[in-house]
Formats: C-alpha cells, sequence, structure tokens
C-alpha cells in the first residue's frame, strides 16, 4: 500500500511543479508585453519617466494589491523586453509567438489595432524564473 501511496505524492508534485511553471510562463509573457508596451511608448516619444512614474502611482492607488508595479518594476519590465525584444528570433521563435487576434488589446484597449499582446509562454524566455532574468538583464553589456 505504501507504494501505491508514494506514487500518489509524485503525482502531487509533478502537478504543482506544471503549475508553477504555468504561472511563470503568464507572469513572464505580462511582463514582456508591459515592457514592449512601455517602450514603444518612450521610443514613440509618447511617454517619458514622468509618465511612467504616474503609471506606477496609478496601479498603486486604484489597484494596491498588485505588487511588482513600481517604477523600478515597470522599469525592468521595460529592461526585460529590450533585451529580448521582438525581432529576436533566436529567442522568441516566430512559430511559436502568437499573436492575439481578434480581442481587445488587455493593456490598452484603444490601441488594438497598433498593438497586439504576444504570447511569449511557449518560448525558452518562459522557462526561466523573474528573478534569473532580472539577474541576466541586469548584467547584460550592449
Amino acid at each position: 500500500m505504501e507504494s501505491n501511496f508514494k506514487e500518489i505524492i509524485q503525482i502531487i508534485k509533478q502537478s504543482r511543479a506544471n503549475a508553477i511553471q504555468s504561472v511563470n510562463g503568464e507572469l513572464i509573457s505580462l511582463y514582456w508585453n508591459i515592457g514592449f508596451y512601455i517602450s514603444y511608448r518612450i521610443q514613440n516619444a509618447d511617454w517619458g519617466d514622468k509618465t511612467v512614474e504616474a503609471l506606477a502611482a496609478f496601479i498603486q492607488v486604484n489597484n494596491p494589491e498588485l505588487k511588482g508595479f513600481s517604477r523600478r518594476g515597470l522599469y525592468k519590465m521595460v529592461q526585460f523586453y529590450d533585451t529580448y525584444p521582438e525581432n529576436h528570433d533566436f529567442i522568441i521563435s516566430r512559430k511559436n509567438v502568437k499573436m492575439t487576434e481578434n480581442q481587445l488589446d488587455i493593456i490598452v484597449p484603444s490601441l488594438t489595432a497598433q498593438f497586439k499582446t504576444i504570447d511569449i509562454k511557449h518560448t525558452i524566455l518562459s522557462k526561466i524564473s523573474w528573478t534569473n532574468h532580472v539577474t541576466i538583464f541586469s548584467t547584460h553589456i550592449r
């Protein structure tokens, strides 16, 4: 009987590991898309540092339960995107990247025609934890 119980424990542990990996993939995709959006706005001179600060303050006031979206956190997301931009084909294979079609853009609905979120959950980027990404792009030399 004990061996059957150990098998159940293995099933539980494997399922938990899969759940953690799925959550990590969602977060990595979210952070990359936020970095993409902010980077796009900054490069087009629509936004500056004060706007990013205002966004961080807006999130804090209106959704205080959302952690990690301070000015510093948002700029880490920009740095993440800038380290692995959309056209980095050796990191984000085109066959694995899915543009969300016929769907309201989650970040800013009015820009749906210009800005689509990109699903990077099935790329190598999603296999690495956010903490490890921060370490990588913090030491990344351009």
